[in-house]
């Protein structure tokens, strides 16, 4: 698990699975609500009343602190790219919080697949050019 997740789920909290849908929807600023954010444990597995334990995804509390650019090359999405480039990248962020975060993502797939994209996890891919890189982690 990345150094991120790891003090990111330290501070997790129980919610229900349609209301963290709701709620990521609400954060995001398209039109085009492509991205679910999927990063959360499971507490309960009553389908009907599904909890989870996610991160506070309304926070203004930064997850990684300076300048960050999000990247991915889930094949999904770097499908659409080839053979110009392997790997999508974001606009600079700084000090990113979670709604920046899911903003990143949406803005990746709509501007690459349009299709529903899970958000998974945050992995750091090193720093180029004294900007971090961060990788956003894509399932389907």
């Amino acid at each position: 698990m990345s150094a991120i997740l790891e003090e990111v789920l330290d501070d997790m909290h129980n919610i229900e699975y349609k209301k963290l849908c709701n709620l990521t929807d609400e954060l995001i600023e398209s039109d085009k609500k492509l991205v679910e954010f999927s990063l959360f444990r499971d507490v309960s597995s009553d389908i009907d009343n599904w909890i989870v334990s996610a991160p506070d995804i309304t926070s203004d509390k930064p997850i990684v602190d300076g300048e960050v650019v999000f990247i991915s090359d889930y094949w999904r999405l770097t499908d659409h790219l080839k053979p110009f480039s392997n790997e999508i990248e974001s606009r600079v962020y700084t000090n990113p919080t979670w709604k920046d975060i899911i903003n990143a993502a949406n803005e990746m797939i709509e501007k690459t697949c349009e299709c529903s994209l899970f958000l998974e996890g945050l992995s750091p891919r090193g720093i180029a050019n004294g900007i971090k890189r961060v990788e956003i982690e894509f399932g389907s």
